[in-house]
């Protein structure tokens, strides 16, 4: 009979060596390939609640109108079946689907943390992936206080023992955080050296610029002080944004006080002890909006308690920029009749005639804007993009036109009585003209 031999010691230590390699190479990858995995399906997670958020919102369960206010919808009011109740790594501690409304589209955010947490800061929901989920993520760090862009006003949805969002609160923002803000945002900042006229501030795409500064004395409750005011210039430098609103903050010497506001439609200028901050656009109003190469101005007022000299410096400044792909209705395609259901608004356009001139068909129309909801719509706008045989659209008083490129934003005029349109009211009609190559060309209303 044959003799079985063994393993010796050696040839053991050996296989031990190796299998503690092939560990020491494979634990690493396996974990590593399970934490991507956790985040890929923590992300997949909150796409599906944002998703589901969305159709509270567009299906009209959940009303997003104001242009002012960002909307807070706890994750735990959207249906289990549209998303989970838990994130991969553990039970959700905190989670809020955060909604903006430009006027004629949505934009969806989102923020959380669970009980390992794992957590996003609020974010726009088309910058999240799974470099956006980080850790030591304290629920008291996730706020419903903080408004987008520079909305004021905040409404936090509240479930009810169905877990439905059938009740909400209003209150007011306490901090801000510019529109579609990413994951790893901070605050954009520029500082220049102070000079005491032509003072230029600059960030990515937009300039603003105080000019004209004079000083003199004048009188107030405390006596002689000096005044001083100049012009404020603000400019859009980009070729393709439209920029809604802008913040601005400056450190000014300490005694600086308001002596009296212009323009405050353009603009809100305070002073809070030695910060000065001006909001462009505070309302929203479309028609305030900086078109691509488009300037405005505006004059200030200000007294120093002492005579210090008009200095600024340490200056901040954020924008929000108007969404381009704006959802909205299509158009029907009859070009003697164009009708269009925009969010709570209808629109029709109906041809009354149509000539030659100047080269081109002149199509005149009767435009009627009908509010669909029961409530009043305010500061409203309609946006219009025509196609290449549209070359030329326009308006008649009181409407308001403005133009970029193919697009064109149709608002109210300044201080009309149809800025705000009642429940179930229809105005118009107005008359507007369309000049076009194609007869049988119409516009994407949106």
């Amino acid at each position: 009979m044959k003799k079985q031999r063994g393993f010796t010691l050696i040839e053991l230590l050996a296989v031990i060596i190796i299998l503690g390699i092939l560990m020491l190479v494979a634990i690493p990858s396996v974990t590593a390939y399970i934490n991507n995995s956790r985040k890929e399906a923590y992300v997949a997670t909150v796409k599906k609640l944002v998703s589901g958020a969305s159709y509270l919102v567009n299906s009209g369960q959940l009303e997003v109108y104001d242009t002012d206010t960002t909307y807070y919808i706890p994750g735990s009011c959207i249906s289990t079946e549209t998303g989970g109740q838990s994130s991969p790594y553990a039970e959700w501690d905190k989670m809020y689907v955060a909604v903006t409304y430009n006027g004629y589209s949505y934009d969806y955010y989102w923020t959380s943390t669970d009980k390992s947490k794992m957590g996003i800061p609020l974010a726009y929901n088309d910058n999240i992936d799974s470099n956006c989920i980080k850790t030591n993520v304290d629920a008291d760090s996730i706020s419903t206080n903080v408004g987008v862009g520079n909305r004021s006003k905040i409404v936090l949805y509240e479930e009810d023992s169905s877990h439905n969002c059938t009740n909400s609160r209003s209150f007011p923002a306490t901090s801000n955080v510019p529109d579609k803000v990413d994951c790893n945002h901070t605050t954009p900042e520029e500082e220049q050296a102070n000079t005491t006229d032509g003072l230029t501030w600059t960030y990515k795409n937009f300039k603003m610029t105080f000019s004209n500064v004079t000083g003199s004395s004048c009188d107030d409750v405390n006596g002689t002080v000096t005044c001083y005011s100049g012009t404020i210039k603000v400019e859009n430098t980009s070729n393709d944004e439209v920029i809604r609103s802008y913040e601005a903050s400056f450190t000014i010497p300490s005694g600086a006080v308001i002596v009296k506001q212009y323009d405050i439609n353009k603009a809100n200028i305070s002073i809070s002890g030695t910060t000065l901050t001006i909001k462009g656009n505070p309302n929203n109003q479309p028609y305030r909006y900086l078109q691509p190469h488009d300037r405005d101005t505006y004059t200030f007022r200000f007294t120093y308690k002492s005579a210090t000299g008009f200095k600024l410096s340490n200056g901040k400044i954020s924008y929000s920029v108007l969404n381009s792909d704006h959802q909205g209705g299509e158009s029907s395609g009859d070009p003697d009749h164009i009708s269009s259901t925009v969010q709570r608004l209808r629109v029709d356009l109906d041809r009354t005639t149509i000539y030659n001139s100047g080269g081109y068909h002149q199509a005149q129309y009767n435009l009627k804007i009908t509010n669909l909801s029961n409530e009043s719509i305010t500061d409203w706008s309609i946006v219009f993009d025509m196609p290449d045989e549209i070359v030329n659209f326009t308006v008649y008083s009181p409407l308001k036109l403005t133009k970029n490129n193919n697009r064109y934003i149709l608002t109210s005029a300044n201080n009309q009585p149809i800025k705000t349109i009642g429940p179930g009211e229809t105005i118009g009609p107005y008359q507007v003209q369309f000049a076009m190559t194609d007869t049988n060309a119409v516009p994407t209303i949106s």
